[in-house]
């Protein structure tokens, strides 16, 4: 073997140890950032879940406003009107009458009104967490899939 024949297999050596080196280079290049975008991807994920469950939760909290307003309006009209026909009746008779009625048709309203209030609250919960409970799935499941595997 000449000398130039082994300068020449030295030169080859080194530029396919030089090629394989840039080859690793790009490859670890390419995970980097294909495990960055991932990331991204996951963090604007997590974000829109929460901003979908702010939205949701502060509708949620619109209607449950308004239907406090509401039963607040219907007790005073019904305790205004219970305090018209007090200044009728005739006897004290009629007036505990009157008062108990109104004292059982108050307490029956507010029952009826709490358990609405309460299936409202769970309602807007369960709906404001969907989301949330979304992104926690995906990423129990990003986690188990390379254990199992």
């Amino acid at each position: 073997m000449t000398v130039k024949s082994k300068g020449g297999k030295a030169t080859a050596d080194v530029t396919e140890a030089y090629q394989g080196a840039l080859n690793k280079g790009k490859e670890s290049i390419e995970v980097f950032f294909k495990g960055y975008d991932e990331a991204a991807d996951f963090g604007k994920g997590t974000f829109e879940a929460f901003v979908t469950a702010t939205n949701v939760a502060s509708k949620g909290a619109e209607a449950i406003n308004a239907e406090v307003l509401n039963y607040g309006k219907s007790a005073l009209e019904e305790s205004l009107a219970v305090t018209k026909a007090a200044m009728t009746v005739k006897n004290l008779q009629e007036l505990i009458e009157l008062q108990s009625e109104y004292a059982k048709n108050a307490l029956d309203g507010f029952l009826q009104q709490a358990t609405r209030m309460g299936e409202l609250a769970t309602k807007v919960s369960q709906e404001a967490f969907e989301p949330i409970n979304a992104r926690v799935q995906t990423v129990v499941e990003k986690l188990v899939k390379p254990i199992a595997a």
